[in-house]
């Protein structure tokens, strides 16, 4: 698999990723506003929604590239991390909400996409 397929390839599986993450949190502010739910539940409800996310992007990938999964799962939660990080700096002018915060983000995405490479 060339340079330019693989590129391709993660592109793809980064908008599905997108998409899903946009139906996920969706569907998980729809449940906030009818439960009332608390910041520390909505904390870990987002954190499982960027964890599930990468976890199929990394599923993908490593279905994509039949080899390295590992690598190439947790390259992709990586860079879905970087894209949440660029975001949010274009959106709310500031990083995540701290440096501890966007560790645990990191660490959650990461460890999303490294298993979902590992189960492909």
């Amino acid at each position: 698999m060339n340079i330019q397929s693989r590129l391709i390839s993660f592109l793809r599986t980064a908008f599905i990723t997108y998409v899903l993450s946009a139906l996920l949190l969706l569907i998980f502010a729809f449940i906030m506003y009818k439960c009332k739910l608390q910041e520390s539940q909505m904390k870990i409800g987002v954190y499982a929604i960027y964890t599930i996310s990468c976890l199929v992007g990394g599923f993908f990938m490593g279905k994509i590239t039949r080899q390295k999964r590992f690598f190439f799962g947790l390259l992709f939660g990586v860079l879905y991390f970087l894209f949440l990080v660029i975001l949010s700096l274009i959106v709310n002018q500031s990083f995540i909400q701290g440096m501890s915060h966007a560790l645990m983000i990191l660490a959650f995405c990461s460890l999303g996409g490294m298993i979902g490479g590992m189960i492909s």
